[in-house]
């Protein structure tokens, strides 16, 4: 696939941030704004470690809410797609959301987010943990030991842990920066699972309460930001 091909498949997916950078021939979106300003030369608003408590708690209270909603899916999703050109079926999806904030947690911890650590988030063919979680009940008993894990870390952090730089398939970040896109993050795939579900599933009856949802933006919003 040429890097315009995968460019443009990233668009379909709604990855519309810039820049977009290149690793082993495929193209990634560049979520960090740290990255975006540093490299702009815009400056940095200063880190304050009581917003990263609350992007955490937040985080937490996200990953918590979609551990209910996966526990109750119907099997026969498993391998549906949310997007359809994309191989991930909904079972990998599920477990993505959670796995993204143990490698958040291990990446600050050890100042580095492996390549190889995100491809195997972002892709089928990478999913090393196919034989292990094979329906949606072990995936939300997943999520909901991520949940505890999160809220135990979130006790541990402080200024100087979170200040660190460490690498990332894009760019240098810091600790700061990764804890604000793990709520974006989980955010975005709790609209997207809820708005899937919703269209497919007039049943299901595990939804998150309406007024919380309402406080989560449409998931073509947060696309854009």
């Amino acid at each position: 696939m040429s890097e315009q091909t995968n460019l443009a498949e990233m668009q379909d997916l709604g990855f519309d941030t810039v820049p977009t950078v290149v690793v082993d021939g495929r193209a990634f979106q560049a979520f960090p704004d740290e990255v975006l300003k540093r490299e702009l030369g815009i400056p940095i608003e200063s880190n304050s470690l009581e917003i990263a408590l609350k992007h955490l708690e937040t985080s937490a209270q996200i990953l918590a809410i979609t551990a209910d909603v996966v526990a109750a899916l119907p099997q026969s999703l498993w391998s549906v797609r949310l997007v359809d050109n994309r191989d991930r079926g909904l079972g990998q999806w599920s477990w993505h959301i959670f796995q993204f904030a143990v490698e958040c947690v291990e990446g600050i911890e050890g100042g580095v987010l492996e390549w190889e650590d995100v491809r195997r988030l972002a892709e089928r063919q990478y999913w090393t943990d196919e034989e292990t979680y094979l329906e949606f009940e072990s995936i939300a008993r997943y999520g909901k030991a991520v949940v505890e894990r999160l809220s135990h870390w979130s006790r541990s952090v402080d200024d100087d842990l979170l200040s660190q730089e460490m690498e990332s398939p894009w760019g240098i970040l810091s600790g700061y920066g990764l804890i604000s896109h793990l709520e974006r993050h989980s955010a975005i795939h709790l609209r997207q699972i809820v708005d899937f579900v919703k269209a497919r599933v007039p049943a299901y009856e595990a939804f998150p309460p309406v007024e919380f949802m309402e406080t989560i933006p449409s998931y073509g919003s947060l696309k854009q930001d």
